[in-house]
C-alpha cells in the first residue's frame, strides 16, 4: 500500500468520523428539543393545583403579571363579565419575582373533601380557590386579597350588609382547619361590599358572617325585646291604676249623692 493511498484512506476515515459526530450531535439536540417542548408544558400545567375534589366551579379567572423583578407585586383581577369576586391581589414576596400567574376559581359551595367553616362563623357567602405553582406559593411572605361581595347574596341569607358582618376564613390543607383572617371593609355601593383580608398564602377561602356581628345582632334583639316587655308592663300597670282610680271616684260620688238624698228626705219629713 503506497503512502499516498494510506493518507487518502485515513483522511476519509477521519472525515467520516467527524461527519458522524456532527450527525450524532444534531440528533441529540433534536431529541433534547423534542423532550423539553413536550415535558415543560406538561410540568407547567401540573404545577397549578386543581380545585379541591367535590367542588363545582361557577366562575374562573386567570390573571398574569410580568415585569421587572420585585418583592412587591400587585395583580389587578378583571373579568369580561365583571362577575369575579376578587378585584386585586397584593403580593409580598421573600425573593424577587418577575412573573406571577394566578388562577381564581369561584365555587358553588364548600368542597365535599374539605370541612365546612365553623358554625360560629355563620353560613359562607362566597367560596374562592386560588391556584399558583408551588415555587410561587413558597415565595409568598404575605398577601392582601381584595374581595367584592354582592349585597344580593347577603340579603338572600338574611344578613345585614353592615361592615362588621363579614369575615374571611382561610382553609389549611395541612391542619384541615379554618382560620379567621384580619378583615377590613373598604367601601360599598348599591351592588357590592368591598373588603380586604391579609393572608400568609393562597388556598381555599370563604367569606362568612362574623360571630361578633351575630352576637351583636342577638344582643340588640334581646335588648329590644326586653324594652318592649318593660314598656308593655309599664303601660299595663298605668292602665290598671287609671281604672282603679276611676272606680273609687265613682263610688265616692255615689256615696256623697246618696248622703244628700237621704238628708233631704229627712228634712221634708
Amino acid at each position: 500500500m503506497s503512502f499516498a493511498y494510506s493518507v487518502s484512506f485515513y483522511s476519509h476515515r477521519i472525515s467520516s468520523y467527524k461527519h458522524s459526530k456532527i450527525v450524532l450531535s444534531m440528533l441529540i439536540i433534536a431529541l433534547l428539543f423534542l423532550f423539553f417542548s413536550t415535558a415543560i408544558p406538561m410540568a407547567s400545567a401540573e404545577n397549578y393545583p386543581p380545585p379541591p375534589s367535590g367542588s363545582t366551579v361557577t366562575h374562573e379567572t386567570t390573571t398574569t403579571f410580568s415585569g421587572p423583578p420585585a418583592t412587591t407585586v400587585t395583580l389587578n383581577v378583571t373579568s369580561t363579565d365583571n362577575q369575579s369576586a376578587v378585584t386585586a391581589l397584593n403580593f409580598q414576596f421573600s425573593k424577587n419575582q418577575s412573573s406571577v400567574t394566578v388562577q381564581t376559581d369561584q365555587l358553588s359551595g364548600v368542597p365535599s373533601s374539605s370541612q365546612s367553616p365553623p358554625s360560629s362563623a355563620g353560613k359562607p357567602v362566597l367560596i374562592v380557590f386560588f391556584s399558583v405553582p408551588p415555587q410561587i406559593e413558597n415565595n409568598i411572605s404575605s398577601i392582601v386579597i381584595n374581595f367584592k361581595v354582592p349585597i344580593s347574596s347577603l340579603s338572600s341569607l338574611g344578613l345585614s350588609p353592615g361592615s362588621s358582618s363579614l369575615v374571611v376564613e382561610r382553609y389549611s390543607n395541612s391542619s384541615k382547619t379554618w382560620t379567621s383572617l384580619p378583615t377590613t371593609v373598604t367601601g360599598s355601593d348599591s351592588k357590592y361590599i368591598y373588603l380586604k383580608a391579609t393572608s400568609p398564602g393562597l388556598s381555599l377561602f370563604a367569606i362568612a358572617a362574623s360571630p361578633t356581628a351575630q352576637s351583636s345582632t342577638t344582643a340588640s334583639s334581646t335588648s329590644s325585646a326586653s324594652t318592649s316587655t318593660s314598656t308593655s308592663s309599664t303601660s299595663s300597670s298605668n292602665n290598671s291604676l287609671t281604672v282603679s282610680v276611676a272606680i273609687v271616684v265613682v263610688i265616692l260620688i255615689a256615696l256623697v249623692g246618696s248622703f244628700f238624698i237621704v238628708a233631704r228626705r229627712r228634712r221634708s219629713a
